[in-house]
């Protein structure tokens, strides 16, 4: 589920199951939401915690999270 972070009004957050692979790119975070994995650019993420990760709206709008 997605929700507006407050701090920042164009970040997002994603809740998340897992972080499937955090370094074998430079270029990208694979992450697990519900049964589907997703990777994410590095380029648009803001913050990243255990089950939570923090992205640029634009780019949460754009892949259906919002």
């Amino acid at each position: 589920m997605a929700r507006r972070n407050e701090k920042v009004a164009n970040f997002i957050d994603i809740d998340i199951d897992e972080v499937v692979r955090d370094e074998s790119t430079d270029l990208a975070v694979l992450v697990r939401i519900d049964k589907d994995q997703k990777w994410i650019p590095r380029s648009i993420i803001e913050k990243m915690e255990p089950k939570q990760i923090t992205v640029q709206e634009w780019w949460a709008v754009k892949e259906g999270f919002v």
